[in-house]
């Protein structure tokens, strides 16, 4: 799981969530395991911590933190502790615009380092507003008119060329102050 998407709707998520537990977590089980053991005399007992570390090892070369966040909540859900554990230093968290200043006072939102704005016209979540969000909507369309309501740029709960035009508007608009 790179990225995380939760809609506007969630007002609460629970404890460890989407939390990943860190290298030193599995460290120290290494260690409680090592000393329980320790005191036990049993043939082949070695043989078998060594088949626990191993299999521990390969849980922490697969633990990656979550790249990406994006709440569209406005109102920030309650996080219970260590939702994202292990990815507050690493994830972009991407809220309302209008929610910014919220998430970054609530309490675990504020963990993240990154927290950025969402720009409702970047409907592919690349970063930028460009023709490839006129592109996604427009395959939408197409497709078989039903799309994510990421997809619907002006917020009138459809996906139409209403969209594309809204997208189409702000290029315009930031290719004119670019000019200025």
């Amino acid at each position: 799981l790179d990225s995380v998407t939760i809609g506007n709707g969630i007002e609460h998520i629970e404890e460890w969530a989407f939390g990943k537990l860190s290298d030193s977590y599995f460290e120290d089980l290494i260690a409680t395991i090592e000393g329980a053991m320790d005191s036990v005399d049993i043939d082949g007992i070695d043989d078998l911590i060594e088949g626990w570390k191993e299999l521990i090892a390969d849980i922490i070369d697969d633990i990656h933190p979550l790249t990406s966040v994006t709440c569209m909540a406005a109102v920030p859900p309650v996080l219970g502790g260590s939702a994202f554990a292990a990815s507050y230093d690493w994830a972009k968290l991407t809220v309302p615009q209008e929610s910014l200043s919220q998430y970054k006072n609530a309490d675990e939102w504020k963990k993240f380092l990154f927290i950025k704005a969402d720009d409702p016209n970047d409907v592919n979540g690349d970063g930028e507003v460009n023709i490839a969000d006129v592109n996604c909507i427009i395959s939408a369309i197409h497709d078989d008119g039903t799309a994510s309501p990421r997809l619907d740029a002006n917020h009138d709960g459809e996906v139409n060329i209403a969209d594309i035009n809204a997208i189409i508007d702000q290029i315009l608009s930031s290719e004119a102050q670019s000019h200025q």
